[in-house]
């Protein structure tokens, strides 16, 4: 695992040394002296945020509010927001202008920003599936990876062409979404036990390309219903509620995880009792096969259970994965709907073609 994280680094110098080298001292702006540096709010929001990330991450493990660690950050997020808050309706140059959140434009796309980001917390059930069911590496998963990141930098080659042509950005959300909806619906029909890895490079590659069509819109979108003036604060409002969307979907799995996996380990055990011929059945064919390679009647007995064991694990696992997939899936399909019956996008997407980018 080490190995290649170490190779993600040594991919990513390369690229950090071209934008040195394309980045000049030329400056449109005057320099910003670092005394109106507003590092006070930085660090409270950076603070509730990671707060918030802690809880979700970290309290399903220790019962949520049962721990005491957990009451902590909760009151450490509550009160740094707070202090935020009040910290930017009294500064003369707040870090994020509370004003961009009168622009209704603006409010939708944040909202949009949040569930995207939410809905893309499917990733790391889809890993949780490879890792858990097909029994992947660090290596295989390497190059699952590669095909995700080939898909977003083609979607934003081609996104970034249609833009350029004046395609509104609606349509090109709903594109978006709607190829994001497609890599759900066949993640979720190519679940299964004993699947190739070879199936779900299309499936990632889908992915990619339907994030890559998402990001560039969504962020015109969002940001071009606001005034210049508020641009800045706008962006670190956007980012801010980015990292909220996903938090939300991390606290989701955590809640949802073990109450699926839970409620079908038990509705596995209640349909398959100790007793009954088929459980019998399994156990005495994997003592058989264990004692033919050699294992005692007691230790091949003892690994029987604890192979049965494993499959059920195995299989609660997989339906948690079709369940938040299916899930998912349907969230999107409203997403759809919405997004090609809501007025304001309409307008919105009238404002961009009447303007130049």
């Amino acid at each position: 695992m080490p190995a290649v994280f170490y190779t993600f680094l040594l991919v990513a110098l390369p690229g950090t040394l071209l934008l040195l080298l394309l980045l000049n001292d030329v400056r449109t702006r005057r320099r910003l002296p670092l005394t109106q540096l507003e590092w006070p709010s930085w660090v409270l929001l950076s603070t509730m945020l990671l707060s918030l990330a802690y809880l979700t991450a970290y309290g399903q493990q220790q019962y949520w509010l049962e721990s005491p660690a957990m009451w902590r950050a909760l009151a450490l997020a509550g009160g740094s927001g707070a202090a935020f808050g009040w910290r930017q309706t009294h500064l003369k140059r707040p870090y994020i202008n509370f004003g961009v959140f009168r622009h209704r434009s603006y409010c939708l796309g944040l909202g949009l920003f949040v569930v995207f980001y939410f809905f893309r917390g499917t990733t790391s059930i889809a890993a949780a599936y490879f890792t858990g069911v097909l029994r992947v590496d660090a290596r295989q998963m390497v190059g699952l990876q590669a095909a995700t990141l080939a898909g977003i930098v083609l979607g934003v080659s081609v996104v970034v062409r249609f833009v350029l042509l004046g395609v509104p950005p609606r349509r090109l959300l709903a594109v978006g979404f709607g190829l994001l909806l497609g890599h759900h619906v066949w993640m979720y029909v190519l679940f299964g036990p004993a699947q190739g890895l070879a199936v779900f490079w299309l499936p990632m590659l889908l992915q990619g390309l339907a994030v890559g069509f998402v990001m560039i819109p969504l962020a015109l979108f969002t940001m071009g219903g606001l005034p210049p003036h508020l641009a800045t604060a706008g962006t670190f409002a956007a980012v801010a509620f980015r990292n909220l969307g996903f938090i939300g979907s991390l606290a989701v799995t955590s809640v949802l995880q073990p109450y699926w996996r839970t409620a079908q380990l038990d509705r596995f055990r209640a349909d398959l009792l100790p007793g009954t011929s088929e459980v019998a059945a399994r156990v005495q064919g994997l003592q058989l096969t264990l004692q033919g390679r050699g294992l005692a009647l007691e230790t091949a007995q003892r690994g029987a259970a604890a192979l049965l064991a494993r499959t059920l694990e195995t299989q609660t696992l997989l339906r948690y994965c079709l369940n938040y997939f299916g899930l998912v899936s349907l969230g999107l399909l409203a997403l759809l709907v919405v997004l090609l019956a809501l007025p304001p996008l309409h307008r919105q997407a009238i404002s961009f073609r009447a303007r130049p980018l």
